[in-house]
């Protein structure tokens, strides 16, 4: 059943993917230290995670303080949703088993950053620029977030082809 989606609805869910990506990505470096190169592209994503978060929590404090007509034009569904959540699910259970592999965090690193969740959070922040400059730099910052994605990967062994096959998927 699909859900109908306003942005404040939007923007809530963002603030609980960005602070569980937060948390996984820095119990991922923790794990994967032997990798030295990986441990700290981690704790750099963390921290972004955490300033995505509280950029969707200044997104919910604007929305609940102005009154401007805020509809949502995407369908934030439950596929959606799981597609967003279900990698975050497992990259969890694999640390608290003590079981995560660069190989296993990887493929579902890959599945979540290339989802639709930064897009919504690029839909979020680009439809508040127009009322407030702060989420200009937001949707800027994102932009920097993917790129510093996609330039780790390409260093990585087979790094291209996971590239490749992530950006090949239709948003």
């Amino acid at each position: 059943m699909a859900d109908q989606s306003s942005l404040q609805s939007i923007a809530q869910w963002l603030v609980g993917i960005e602070e569980t990506a937060g948390q996984v990505y820095r119990g991922a470096a923790s794990c994967l230290r032997a990798n030295r190169d990986l441990s700290e592209f981690l704790d750099r994503l963390a921290s972004d995670e955490s300033w995505h978060y509280h950029a969707m929590v200044s997104a919910l404090d604007f929305m609940a303080h102005k009154d401007i007509p805020l509809p949502a034009d995407v369908l934030l569904d439950a596929q959606t949703k799981a597609h967003v959540e279900d990698p975050f699910r497992r990259m969890q259970q694999l640390l608290e088993e003590g079981e995560l592999t660069e190989e296993l965090f990887l493929e579902s690193f890959l599945k979540t950053e290339f989802s639709e969740w930064n897009t919504l959070f690029l839909y979020v922040v680009n439809t508040l620029k127009e009322f407030k400059v702060e989420f200009q730099y937001s949707a800027s910052e994102m932009q920097h977030h993917l790129v510093e994605i996609e330039e780790f990967l390409r260093q990585l062994p087979g790094g291209e082809r996971h590239l490749r096959d992530m950006l090949s998927v239709p948003k």
